[in-house]
C-alpha cells in the first residue's frame, strides 16, 4: 500500500510545482487521458471543510469492449492529498464501470462525471486525481492546491458550486439534502443558458419579523473586480442556523469572457455581511450530447 501511495504521490508533487498556487479554477489533466477536475468546500467536522472533488471525463477516449452483450469500459481513479510540507495526508482509489447500449462510435460524446469527498482540517494541501483506463493503461493526472480556512461562529458562506443540473434529489451520489446537484466541472456556460449554482450559509442568527430575513445578492465582476452586471436580489426567511440555496441566473444579455460570480449575504438579525466569489467562463456554444451517461456510469 505504501509503495502504491508513493507512486501516486510523485506525479502529484511534479504537477503541483508547475501549477499556479493561487488559481481557484478547474484544472485539466496532463498525460494521454484528458479530463478536468474542480472542487468545492462545505462545512465539515469541527472547524475544517468537507472538500468535494469532481471529475469530468469524455469517455469516448476509453477502450470499450463488449461484456454480456453491452460495451463496457473500466477506469481506476486515485485521489492523493499531501499537506503543506508535501507529506502524504490521504489517498483513496476506486473503480468505475461505464456501460452503454451501443458502441462508442455511435455517440458524438459520452460525458462522465464523478464525485468524491474528504474531511480536511484547516490548512494548505496539494490535491491530485489520476484516472487510468484499466484495459490499456492510458492515464492522466490533474493537480491543484487546496486552502482550507478555519470556520468560526461568524456568518460564513461555502464555496459556490457551479452546476450543470439541479433537480429533486434521488438518493444518488450527487444529492445534497433535497437537491440533486450535478456539477458543471469546467465552469463553462453557453450564453443564453441559465447559470445554476448551489451554496450553503452557516451561523445564521434567530430573529422575529424582519430580523427573520436573509438578503442575498448576485453580481458579475470582471477580472479586475469591477461590477459589470447585477442580478436580482432575493429575500428569504431563514430555516434555522444554516441554509442551502440554489439559484438560476440568466445569461442572455451577457458577453463572452471570464468573470467572477460574487454572492453576498446579509443576515438581518446579526447585521453580519459576507461575500464569496468564484471564476467562471461564458461562451457562445455548448457541448452537444447525443446520449449521456447516467450518474451511476451507465448510458441512458
Amino acid at each position: 500500500m505504501m509503495a502504491y501511495f508513493r507512486a501516486g504521490l510523485f506525479p502529484c508533487l511534479i504537477l503541483l510545482q508547475a501549477a499556479p498556487c493561487f488559481a481557484d479554477e478547474p484544472v485539466w489533466s496532463a498525460g494521454e487521458l484528458r479530463f478536468v477536475i474542480d472542487t468545492a468546500g462545505f462545512r465539515g467536522q469541527g472547524s475544517g471543510a468537507w472538500q468535494e472533488v469532481y471529475t469530468f471525463l469524455e469517455a469516448t477516449q476509453l477502450d470499450f469492449r463488449y461484456d454480456r452483450g453491452r460495451p463496457l469500459a473500466v477506469i481506476r481513479m486515485t485521489m492523493t492529498i499531501v499537506d503543506s510540507s508535501l507529506k502524504p495526508f490521504k489517498q483513496r482509489s476506486w473503480t468505475r464501470r461505464l456501460t452503454s447500449k451501443e458502441s462508442k462510435e455511435q455517440y458524438e460524446s459520452i460525458p462522465f462525471r464523478d464525485i468524491t469527498a474528504v474531511d480536511l482540517p484547516p490548512g494548505s494541501y496539494g490535491l491530485s486525481v489520476t484516472v487510468e483506463d484499466v484495459r490499456t493503461g492510458v492515464k492522466g493526472t490533474a493537480a491543484r492546491r487546496l486552502d482550507v480556512a478555519a470556520v468560526n461562529e461568524d456568518l460564513t458562506l461555502s464555496d459556490l458550486l457551479f452546476s450543470h443540473e439541479i433537480t429533486k434529489g434521488d438518493e444518488g451520489r450527487f444529492d445534497k439534502g433535497a437537491w440533486k446537484v450535478v456539477p458543471n466541472i469546467d465552469r463553462h456556460y453557453a450564453i443564453g443558458d441559465p447559470m445554476k449554482i448551489y451554496f450553503e450559509i452557516y451561523n445564521l442568527k434567530e430573529g422575529k419579523g424582519e430580523e427573520a430575513g436573509l438578503v442575498l445578492g448576485y453580481r458579475l465582476l470582471d477580472l479586475d473586480g469591477k461590477v459589470v452586471h447585477h442580478f436580482d436580489d432575493s429575500r428569504v426567511r431563514k430555516p434555522g442556523n444554516r441554509a442551502a440555496k440554489v439559484a438560476e441566473l440568466p445569461t442572455s444579455d451577457l458577453s463572452r469572457g471570464r468573470y467572477y460570480l460574487e454572492v453576498e449575504a446579509f443576515d438581518k438579525a446579526s447585521q453580519e455581511y459576507r461575500t464569496t466569489r468564484r471564476l467562471l467562463k461564458l461562451g457562445t456554444g455548448s457541448m452537444t450530447v447525443t446520449r449521456r451517461l447516467a450518474d451511476d456510469g451507465t448510458a441512458g
